[in-house]
């Protein structure tokens, strides 16, 4: 009698044992799959969807603060160009003034021509002169000065800080918008601006825009290859490596 009850006691106790065990590795399965998603990284987490329409694709880019700097009277123009290129497969750029001194409606693309008269003397100094109004509303200061072409050598302080725009690299005039980019870029940072400068190479010259890490990331999903904007390091490596294919034939 004593026997018949003990087995089933053992038995109990087995059961109960073995559930607690089964139980701690969920638990700790639970906890690892928790810290893997904890973990798990939001860089490569596409921005929006990647099969968006016109229409789509403008809403975005006004949730994200594209056209905030575009004059009121402007903003529907900008859109309407902005529709057109994305229809068209056409290039990222917007609607300028045709009046000097020629800028674009949402402040955000600076034209640098073929960098000739940008490399040229008060090139830059023009070029920030017509960054200015974006400047201000971006609320960052950019006090250039010593702005000095000697010996092939191409140098402006800004803020305080000495940079080089021009030393004879293989890049030519290019050497300068990538280098007076760069000193925007800089200075931005500095300042924690979200706006960064991207570049853009044309049939017909070469742009800078402004752009912020997530509006970036956006246009690139759309307007891409030589369509799209690039950072100034991607477009040093590919300029350089478009002139040393030129140099070599």
């Amino acid at each position: 009698m004593l026997c018949a009850i003990k087995t089933p006691m053992n038995y109990v106790l087995f059961l109960i044992f073995a559930l607690f065990v089964v139980s701690c590795g969920t638990s700790e399965k639970t906890k690892e799959v928790r810290m893997e998603s904890a973990n798990t990284s939001t860089d490569t987490v596409p921005l929006k969807k990647a099969n968006m329409n016109a229409k789509e694709f403008i809403s975005a880019l006004t949730d994200l603060g594209f056209f905030e700097h575009t004059d009121p009277d402007k903003v529907s123009l900008v859109k309407d160009s902005l529709t057109h290129q994305f229809n068209n497969n056409g290039d990222f750029l917007t609607e300028f003034s045709n009046m000097p001194p020629y800028v674009s409606y949402d402040l955000r693309f600076y034209s640098c021509g073929d960098g000739e008269e940008l490399f040229e003397e008060d090139g830059v100094v023009s070029l920030l002169k017509e960054m200015k109004p974006l400047f201000e509303k971006l609320k960052v200061s950019m006090h250039y000065s010593e702005d000095s072409h000697d010996g092939g050598l191409h140098s402006l302080r800004m803020n305080g800080r000495y940079y080089t725009l021009f030393s004879g690299g293989i890049l030519m005039q290019g050497e300068t918008i990538a280098k007076t980019a760069e000193m925007i870029n800089i200075e931005l940072g500095l300042q924690n601006a979200k706006e960064q400068i991207y570049l853009l190479s044309f049939d017909d010259g070469y742009y800078m825009v402004y752009l912020t890490e997530e509006q970036h990331r956006l246009v690139s999903t759309y307007f891409t290859g030589t369509r799209g904007p690039i950072t100034v390091d991607q477009w040093v490596t590919k300029t350089t490596a478009e002139m040393k294919n030129l140099l070599n034939r």
